[in-house]
């Protein structure tokens, strides 16, 4: 049986249990409905998933070992956890790393003596150091499966101890085409999905197309942005898709993994002299409100790259910076301060 222990959970044992889990699935999230409860339901992570593959082999021998997936949000590490636990008849166990209490974490330790569980830790790169000590003699000897999700590079972020007990996953951002699926699915489902609605019926595939195009491979905002839409009634169309997603569409995450690896990726196609590569990158960096960073760019590769073979570029690219932050992001620059 696949439970999540949640205050709101508490709701269903009130005397008017049936309205009140009524109105809870009214408002739970399109996404949190659609969470596949099994592994066969999973969308994407092919990698992971299917025949041969090694989550798809511990289902088949109903033998999890603990583990950790990490990856950016929205691509179903969550889903992928829960749907463990429907496969191999245990119990779901949520608790948050942020915000969860270590007496949270010793109730669910307790269920773990009398039935088998599936404790999913989200954020688990946040447990801070009594609760870690707590969890690691029962991953130890497996009488938890302990499934954490971080969206941090686990190898920098996560307590030695506990990542050598776990296997650790990488998930993929989804293809476009896994979540043209995965909106295909929530359309027709008339239970948790959309299918009920007159509108799910009259949308044109290509604005479906166009949608699952611009999630940038995050199939939790595209559910969020379809939901709204279709429950609206608005127009389904390019206008109203960018206005549903708004930033949300931009995968810039100033500190984290994904902005080191866009700058990452701006300075090679610089150096390669790859033109398209590299206005693509400036565009992500530009979309995410992030001028700085891309300032900072130019200027390493004019003084490593460019500016070596032409050194006659160097006032006009500087001066051209000042202005831009002049602008933009109103600070002086280093070499002609204001």
């Amino acid at each position: 049986m696949t439970e999540q222990l949640s205050l709101l959970n508490g709701a269903s044992d009130s005397s008017n249990g049936q309205s009140a889990n009524r109105s809870l699935k009214d408002v739970q999230p399109l996404a949190y409905r659609m969470r596949p409860r099994k592994i066969e339901e999973v969308i994407g992570q092919t990698d992971l998933i299917g025949d041969g593959k090694p989550i798809s082999m511990m289902v088949a021998a109903n033998t999890l070992s603990s583990m950790l997936l990490y990856g950016p949000p929205g691509i179903g590490k969550t889903s992928i956890a829960q749907a463990l636990a429907g496969s191999t008849n245990r119990r779901f166990i949520y608790f948050n790393a942020a915000n969860g209490t270590k007496a949270d974490l010793q109730n669910a330790l307790a269920v773990a003596k009398t039935e088998p569980i599936v404790l999913f830790v989200d954020e688990i790169h946040r447990l801070d150091h009594p609760k870690v000590d707590l969890l690691l003699a029962s991953v130890e000897d497996g009488s938890v499966t302990l499934i954490g999700a971080t969206t941090e590079n686990p190898f920098i972020n996560l307590p030695p101890a506990l990542r050598s007990r776990m296997v650790i996953y990488e998930l993929k951002p989804l293809n476009k085409d896994e979540i043209l699926a995965g909106l295909k699915q929530a359309l027709k489902d008339t239970d948790r999905g959309l299918g009920k609605y007159e509108a799910a019926q009259k949308i044109d595939e290509s604005k479906l197309i166009y949608l699952a195009d611009r999630t940038n491979g995050d199939l939790r905002l595209a559910l969020s942005s379809l939901e709204i839409l279709v429950k609206s009634g608005a127009p389904f169309d390019e206008q109203h898709i960018d206005a549903t997603l708004g930033a949300g569409a931009s995968k810039i995450d100033n500190g984290e993994d994904g902005h080191y690896d866009t700058i990452a990726w701006y300075c090679e196609a610089i150096k390669s002299s790859d033109v398209n590569a590299a206005l693509l990158a400036l565009g992500v960096l530009l979309n995410g409100n992030d001028m700085e960073s891309a300032i900072r760019r130019i200027e390493v590769g004019l003084f490593e790259d460019i500016g070596v073979a032409n050194i006659d570029l160097w006032t006009p690219v500087i001066d051209a910076l000042q202005v831009a932050r002049d602008v933009a992001c109103r600070k002086p620059n280093r070499f002609y301060p204001l």
